[in-house]
């Protein structure tokens, strides 16, 4: 099976300047079960080794990373902090709505032409596909701290992430744009009799990406050749 990993270069060219018989392919392939790219799976991945990579520093200026789960609702998070006596801060994240974005979409006839290395045949190799459709991810990063001093640090380190955007690489595309939207502090005043302070900032996300299309590659004779989606990487440039 060949292993393509993508160059740093694409065209999107109209459907005149290429072959037809590749559109048409491509728009049989695009509602095909097989043109499942499992996109969100991979951006959810993409954003917890990120956030995976925050840290605090404590009174001896001993640095101590934060644990992060993903963990969907918050109720579930509360409920284990309580129930399993965990250490806080720490981290949660899901993910919320997903919503298509047309404002970064093109006409279906418009055909992305991008260049890939095959690594069996150890040679430049041309992929066509379809303009693959924009849509927009939320993710919220919830932070629960004991301390305001813990929530302050974890605070500055998300912010100082966005500069006005933060890049998250996946598997499909090197270049995906993550924004902060909001900030909510999600605190319970005043606490009750009884119970553990216990601090909690929720950040929301929106990360900018694209759903992949199915991409053909045509050969120097004009076959027509399905790439599934698991064989190309671009992680690796």
């Amino acid at each position: 099976m060949a292993t393509f990993t993508q160059s740093r270069s694409s065209t999107v060219t109209s459907l005149s300047n290429v072959n037809k018989r590749a559109y048409e392919k491509l728009l049989e392939m695009q509602n095909k079960d097989y043109n499942i790219s499992n996109l969100y799976l991979e951006v959810t991945k993409a954003v917890q080794k990120v956030f995976n990579e925050i840290y605090r520093v404590d009174s001896d200026n001993n640095i101590i990373g934060i644990k992060l789960v993903y963990a969907n609702p918050e109720r579930s998070v509360a409920k284990q902090i309580q129930e399993d006596n965990i250490i806080l801060p720490i981290i949660s994240f899901d993910q919320g709505i997903s919503n298509s974005d047309q404002k970064r979409g093109r006409y279906s006839s418009v055909l992305v032409h991008e260049k890939y290395w095959d690594e069996d045949k150890q040679r430049a190799v041309r992929l066509l596909s379809l303009y693959p459709a924009p849509v927009s991810i939320v993710y919220k990063i919830h932070i629960w701290a004991k301390y305001a001093e813990d929530l302050d640090q974890i605070l500055e380190q998300i912010n100082l992430m966005f500069n006005p955007s933060l890049n998250i690489p996946n598997k499909f595309y090197e270049a995906t744009q993550a924004f902060m939207t909001d900030e909510v502090d999600n605190t319970d005043y005043p606490y009750t009799d009884g119970s553990d302070r216990m601090l909690r900032r929720t950040v929301e996300l929106r990360v900018e990406t694209y759903l992949p299309s199915p991409k053909v590659l045509v050969t120097s004779t004009g076959k027509i050749e399905y790439t599934p989606h698991s064989e190309i990487d671009i992680t690796t440039l």
